[in-house]
C-alpha cells in the first residue's frame, strides 16, 4: 500500500468520510448544512443567484482565511502552480518561472510595453500600474515591485486574512529598509554622524484591499486606470466568468494588458470523465463550473479585448501536484481535517483529483494574455522637403 493510500485511509478513518484515491468523488456523511456543502456543478447554478452567490463567496472567503497561513508556511509566498522549463527546478524556482512566463507573453512592443523593463526609445524605466485580482499574500506584487522599480501595484482579495498577511509582509520589508538606511557616522569624535538616508519604502508603491473581484468597489478602483490587470488561478472561483472579461476591459487603460493563468476542463469530455475527474476538483477546490480554454478565448473576444496569446501548459505545471502530495502529509493538515470535517476532507481529496486530472488529460492549466486596443491615431503628415 502506497503512502498516498495510507494517508487516505487515515483521513477516512479519523474523519469518517470516504475518499477514493483514484480521484473520483465520494459520498460524505449527510449533515444539516448539506445544501451549502453539496458539490457545485453547472446544474447548481440554477439556484437563485443571490442565495448561491452569498453561500459560495462565504465558502471561498472562509477557506482562504483558514488555509492561507498553512499555504504560506508549507508552500511559500507564491500560492500558485510552478512552471518547469527543464524539469529539475525546485518548487521555489518553478513558482517564479510561472510569473516570468506570464510576463514574457505580456510584452507587446518592447518600446512601449509596461512589462518591458526599459523603454528602448528613452532608455529609462516606464511607470506602470498593475491591478492584481486575487493577490493572495502579496507574492506576485512584491516580485513585480522588486523587478520593476517604477511599478505600482494594487492588490485585492476576498480574504481578509490574506490582505492582513500581505500588509504585514510589506511592513516587514519597510522595517528592514529603514534599518538598513541607518548610518552610524564617524566614531572618532571629529565629526557629527551624518543624518540617516531616507529609505525607499516598498509601501509607497503598493496597496492592498479586501474586495470581491466580481463586485468591484469603484470608489477604490478607477475605470481605465491600469496598465496591467493580473489574475492568476482566481477566475475559476468566480461564478460569472464571462462578466469578468468585461470588467477587465473597463479597468484597463487603452493599450493595457490582461494577464491570466487559470484552471480549465478539457474539451469534449464524456459525462463519465467529467463525473470522475472534474467534479471532485470543482467540489473540493470550490470552483463553480470549470470552463474550457476555448470558452475563455470566446469571452475575450466578446468583451472587446484582443487576444495576444493562449496556451495549454499543463505538461509544464503538473509536477506541482506531485510536490503537493508531500506537502499534505504534513501533520498540520491532519489536525485541520480533524477540526474541519467533511468539507476539508473534500479539499484534501481534490489534491489527488488534481493529479488524476492532469494524468488523464481531463484537467487543463492555461495561460492567456489580451490587450485593450488603443484608439488609432492618424500620424502627422511628413514634410516633403
Amino acid at each position: 500500500m502506497s503512502w498516498v493510500l495510507v494517508f487516505c485511509w487515515i483521513v477516512q478513518t479519523v474523519v469518517g468520510s470516504a475518499i477514493d484515491p483514484s480521484g473520483a468523488a465520494a459520498a460524505v456523511q449527510p449533515d444539516c448544512d448539506a445544501a451549502a456543502t453539496a458539490p457545485v456543478t453547472q446544474q447548481a447554478l440554477t439556484v437563485p443567484a443571490s442565495e448561491a452567490e452569498l453561500a459560495h463567496k462565504r465558502k471561498v472567503r472562509e477557506h482562504y482565511d483558514l488555509i492561507s497561513p498553512y499555504y504560506f508556511e508549507l508552500w511559500g509566498e507564491h500560492i500558485h502552480h510552478g512552471f518547469w522549463r527543464v524539469g529539475n527546478e525546485t518548487k521555489e524556482q518553478a513558482v517564479i518561472q510561472l510569473i516570468e512566463e506570464l510576463i514574457s507573453h505580456a510584452v507587446i512592443n518592447p518600446d512601449i510595453s509596461p512589462l518591458s523593463t526599459y523603454s528602448v526609445r528613452v532608455a529609462k524605466p516606464i511607470p506602470f500600474h498593475v491591478l492584481d485580482i486575487g493577490c493572495g499574500v502579496g507574492g506576485t506584487a512584491t516580485y513585480l515591485l522588486d523587478h520593476y522599480p517604477t511599478a505600482r501595484v494594487t492588490g485585492i482579495s476576498l480574504s481578509p486574512k490574506q490582505i492582513e498577511m500581505a500588509k504585514e509582509r510589506i511592513a516587514l520589508r519597510d522595517a528592514a529598509a529603514a534599518a538598513a538606511s541607518t548610518t552610524t557616522g564617524a566614531t572618532d569624535g571629529t565629526a557629527a554622524p551624518p543624518p540617516p538616508s531616507t529609505p525607499k519604502l516598498i509601501s509607497d508603491r503598493v496597496s492592498f484591499h479586501v474586495m470581491d473581484g466580481e463586485a468591484i468597489d469603484w470608489s477604490v478602483l478607477s475605470a481605465g486606470s491600469y496598465d496591467v490587470v493580473w489574475i492568476s488561478e482566481v477566475l475559476s472561483h468566480f461564478r460569472d466568468k464571462r462578466a469578468f472579461f468585461q470588467t477587465a476591459y473597463k479597468l484597463l487603460k487603452p493599450g493595457g494588458v490582461l494577464v491570466l493563468a487559470d484552471w480549465f476542463k478539457a474539451d469534449a469530455l464524456t459525462r463519465e470523465q467529467f463525473t470522475r475527474y472534474v467534479e471532485p476538483i470543482e467540489h473540493g477546490m470550490i470552483v463553480p463550473g470549470l470552463h474550457t480554454l476555448h470558452e475563455y478565448i470566446d469571452f475575450v473576444r466578446e468583451s472587446g479585448l484582443r487576444l495576444l496569446y493562449a496556451e495549454d501548459v499543463s505538461a509544464r505545471v503538473a509536477h506541482t501536484w506531485e510536490i503537493a502530495m508531500d506537502v499534505i502529509m504534513d501533520p498540520t493538515f491532519w489536525e485541520l481535517a480533524l477540526a474541519q470535517g467533511s468539507e476539508f476532507v473534500a479539499f484534501l481529496n481534490s489534491f489527488l483529483s488534481m493529479r488524476a486530472g492532469y494524468m488523464s488529460r481531463t484537467f487543463v492549466y492555461g495561460l492567456m494574455t489580451a490587450e485593450k486596443p488603443a484608439p488609432y491615431v492618424e500620424p502627422e503628415p511628413m514634410p516633403l522637403f
